[in-house]
């Protein structure tokens, strides 16, 4: 996904045999057919994993660049990531009691984010940064709106 193919799946083509033997049980238990046309767009992806490696790097550090100031201007606590293309801020209890609550508030700006529990941080929400830096700033810019109209949290 990070590379800029989220339909394509070829992990497993590249795990050790008794992980491959795992997976295609499943997929076997749970697949009607598999997709040729995926498995062939993932080998000449795979054939080209330098270019969209730098191309997923480059997304990322062009997102981080909005993201990160950002989170600090308005004192958002997150741990920078190391790679990839989201980061995980905790929702400052001013603003929400948990990520699901935040999370609702964000959607009636026209901002989505997927609350912290299905990863189990219900404090915290996921923010992607995987989008053009001027489509990055309107939604900041939409959170910040929010986050300034926030009434007092439920408790």
């Amino acid at each position: 996904k990070v590379h800029g193919l989220p339909l394509i799946r070829v992990g497993w083509g590249l795990a050790r045999p008794a992980r491959v033997d795992a997976a295609r049980a499943i997929l076997d238990a749970t697949t009607v057919h598999n997709s040729t046309l995926s498995d062939q767009v993932g080998l000449f992806a795979l054939r080209k994993l330098d270019a969209l490696e730098r191309r997923a790097h480059d997304i990322a550090v062009a997102g981080w660049r909005v993201l990160g100031p950002w989170y600090r201007e308005h004192g958002i606590e997150v741990v920078e990531p190391a790679g990839g293309l989201v980061s995980f801020p905790r929702v400052p209890r001013s603003l929400a009691a948990d990520g699901d609550e935040f999370r609702a508030r964000l959607l009636a700006a026209g901002v989505g984010v997927t609350p912290g529990r299905f990863f189990g941080a219900p404090e915290h929400v996921r923010i992607g940064h995987g989008i053009p830096p001027a489509e990055l700033t309107e939604a900041l810019a939409r959170i910040a709106r929010t986050i300034a109209e926030a009434p007092a949290p439920r408790r």
